[in-house]
């Protein structure tokens, strides 16, 4: 058994063990660039070392194209964890937050049961090397998560609940929302929340105007427009709020009726309700 673990700042950093199987140095064999980690022998171990000269003497069998593949593969994975690296920001709690997100989403696109949830061994190891951070703040980071009730951790997994709200999360965190000064009033109804989460996660892609809006036409929604019809005033309770503007009349007699979103708004008014309560709880 093997320790691998990289220097940061001085400060050790423990990435993660290999076993029986291990391969360690690989893409610096593949690419010739210097290794990003140490390896530490913890358990008699033998090993086979591959020299640059026996591994360019078989890869001569290999087509050069394919060659060529592997270390364009190898120079894309280094400049992504570099490009990562200089990205994130000192918020450990956030950026565990960031890194979760795309790994649930990573997953869901390479499995076909499209469940959005990680190996907890698999994603602290994932973490730990990406952001070259000990074990135990990675614990405490997920710990703090889970706590706002964005993850589940339990035998052995993590399981994200709904990632919308946990890549909300790291941008509330991270201070990337626009207006995350504004303050939580009265709460929401459930119907406002619900039409608040849906527009979110229907525009928050979308091209935005200048000032943060994008027109909303009601005819492409499908069957989910109808909570936008049903009894109640949550529409004007967002409205009063300037997260959406409309035409009443024309909205209740005209399902091909258009809104306008505020984007930045219903940005800045979810995180608010949903994590600044929390915070005032917690305090």
């Amino acid at each position: 058994k093997v320790k691998v673990y990289r220097t940061d700042k001085g400060q050790r950093v423990d990435l993660c063990e290999l076993g029986k199987g291990g391969i360690a140095g690989e893409m610096s064999l593949l690419d010739g660039r210097t290794r990003s980690a140490t390896v530490e022998v913890i358990e008699d171990v033998e090993a086979t070392v591959i020299t640059l000269d026996e591994f360019e003497k078989k890869s001569h069998q290999i087509p050069e194209w394919f060659m060529a593949i592997i270390k364009i593969l190898c120079t894309r994975l280094r400049d992504t964890d570099r490009r990562v690296r200089a990205s994130l920001d000192s918020d450990t709690v956030a950026n565990i937050a960031t890194l979760l997100s795309i790994m649930t989403n990573r997953k869901r696109e390479d499995s076909l049961s499209g469940n959005d949830e990680l190996d907890l061994k698999f994603a602290k190891n994932e973490i730990m090397e990406i952001l070259s951070l000990p074990h135990d703040r990675v614990t405490s980071a997920l710990k703090e998560i889970e706590e706002q009730q964005l993850v589940i951790v339990s035998n052995n997994r993590i399981q994200v609940p709904d990632r919308n709200s946990l890549e909300l999360f790291s941008m509330y965190k991270r201070g990337e929302i626009a207006e995350s000064t504004i303050e939580v009033g009265t709460p929401l109804s459930k119907e406002a929340m619900d039409v608040l989460r849906f527009l979110y996660e229907t525009t928050k892609n979308s091209k935005l105007e200048k000032n943060g809006s994008v027109d909303l036409q009601l005819n492409t929604l499908g069957e989910k427009a109808n909570m936008l019809f049903s009894s109640g005033d949550f529409l004007t309770e967002l409205a009063n709020m300037e997260v959406v503007t409309f035409d009443e009349k024309n909205l209740l007699e005209n399902k091909a009726a258009v809104i306008t979103v505020n984007v930045k708004k219903i940005t800045s008014v979810l995180a608010a309700f949903l994590f600044k309560s929390i915070d005032k709880g917690n305090q």
